[in-house]
């Protein structure tokens, strides 16, 4: 059965990208917990997954609102989860985060910047089960992801600050909303670093 969906899947993502020229923004196949996607509407977006929001996740991106983006997940997001983000669009930025075991486990943050209007700068971030340390060069350096107080990793912070005030206000809408609700914690501690970011 494993062979069987891994060849679904390598026969989705050599089909798929020839249906984008065909007119089509997004194109998609999911078979038994297999599933591949393609869109076309904002640069080239491919992104696979087996086994559903716990398994096995990958996306890819080039062109549209970055350069490039990768992005992988392995067990959800309490699992081995890592993103690497490029962008040019105000001199040149570079962002790569990891993580192990979720908020509470190991993570890892490193951004380099150059050009645009913060000049040339890079910082680390490390945070191992919730005690994080930031170490900063001349550009801005950090709380640490996983420490005494969540943060954005620096691609996300970048994409909210991306968003047009009108998108800011309706995501932070909506995660008053969710917090009301009583959703899941990491959905909701997502939120809060949201509400934290828009405040500065």
């Amino acid at each position: 059965m494993n062979v069987r969906r891994s060849m679904l899947l390598v026969s989705a993502c050599l089909l798929l990208p020839a249906l984008g020229p065909a007119g089509a923004q997004e194109a998609g196949v999911s078979v038994g917990g297999v599933s591949v996607g393609v869109d076309t509407s904002d640069g080239l977006g491919v992104g696979a997954s087996v086994g559903g929001s716990n398994g096995v996740d990958a996306s890819a991106n080039v062109g549209g609102s970055s350069l490039a983006d990768v992005d992988a997940s392995l067990g959800g997001t309490d699992g081995v989860n890592a993103s690497i983000g490029a962008d040019i669009s105000d001199g040149v930025d570079v962002d790569a985060t990891a993580s192990i075991g979720g908020s509470n486990g190991v993570n890892a943050g490193a951004g380099v910047r150059a050009g645009g209007g913060s000049g040339v700068g890079a910082d680390v971030e490390l945070g191992i089960g919730g005690a994080g340390a930031g170490v900063g060069g001349p550009g801005a350096g950090g709380p640490g992801v996983g420490g005494t107080e969540p943060d954005l990793t620096p691609a996300q912070r970048e994409a909210f600050n991306a968003m047009s005030e009108d998108e800011q206000r309706r995501l932070l809408n909506r995660c008053d909303d969710l917090l009301s609700s009583g959703t899941d914690a990491e959905l909701a501690a997502l939120c809060r670093m949201l509400r934290m970011t828009a405040q500065r």
